[in-house]
């Protein structure tokens, strides 16, 4: 998984759509603050997929339901849609990334400045998000 801070200047909804085609996710810059969220949720969206209790069919998009803390890929999306042209893009592989950077056309990009670890509430709600049965009497 590849992560970069990117600004581009195509709209954030033509952004969006090309990014639906590809094993790519645009998320606000602001959903994450620490390298350990990413990883947290990287590990759990793979752990899913290997004991087939992923709710998502697409590895980006069950990464992107746990990173969220949300149970479904809609409300998911809005929560982390990029609010400006600026974003953080997550790769779930290398093919077609130069080619997709081209066509968002890309003005600026960097790798992002995460902290290492996180907050324990963000870690909290990305490890539990799933914990809580729907319909269930909060805690």
């Amino acid at each position: 998984m590849i992560t970069l801070l990117i600004e581009f200047s195509v709209t954030t909804e033509t952004a969006l759509r090309l990014c639906e085609k590809e094993s790519v996710l645009l998320v606000d810059p602001s959903l994450v603050e620490s390298k350990e969220e990413i990883k947290l949720a990287e590990f759990l969206s793979e752990r899913n997929f290997r004991k087939e209790k992923n709710l998502a069919k697409k590895k980006k998009y069950e990464f992107l339901l746990w990173l969220t803390g949300k149970r479904d890929i809609k409300s998911a999306m809005d929560y982390s849609r990029p609010k400006s042209n600026q974003a953080l893009a997550v790769f779930f592989g290398k093919d077609r990334k130069k080619n997709l950077l081209s066509l968002l056309k890309v003005t600026k990009k960097r790798k992002p400045t995460l902290i290492n670890r996180g907050n324990p509430l963000q870690l909290e709600r990305i490890a539990l998000s799933r914990i809580m049965k729907i319909g269930a009497a909060p805690l």
